[in-house]
């Protein structure tokens, strides 16, 4: 395992912490709702942040292209002097 992923271990803490929240007001039963319930929002939330992650990439991506097609065009290559 060459890399942690920190955003499946902050779910899975945060699932784990709303349980225990929810435990002294209901019990086991609140402890498994809180659990389930960060599941159920958390995972769904770290695959739209991983998306947005990606598209960001890859509109740096896309730019730094332009910028170095920009800074082709700018210098002359060919001077006709």
């Amino acid at each position: 395992m060459d890399k942690l992923n920190w955003g499946g271990l902050f779910v899975f803490s945060g699932s784990v912490l709303a349980g225990l929240v929810l435990f002294p007001l209901f019990g086991p039963a609140g402890f498994i709702l809180g659990l389930m319930g960060a599941l159920f929002v958390g995972f769904p939330l770290k695959s739209v942040y991983d998306e947005r992650q990606s598209r960001l990439a890859d509109l740096e991506e896309r730019v730094a292209e332009l910028e170095t097609e920009l800074d082709q065009l700018d210098s002359p290559s060919n001077t006709d002097d």
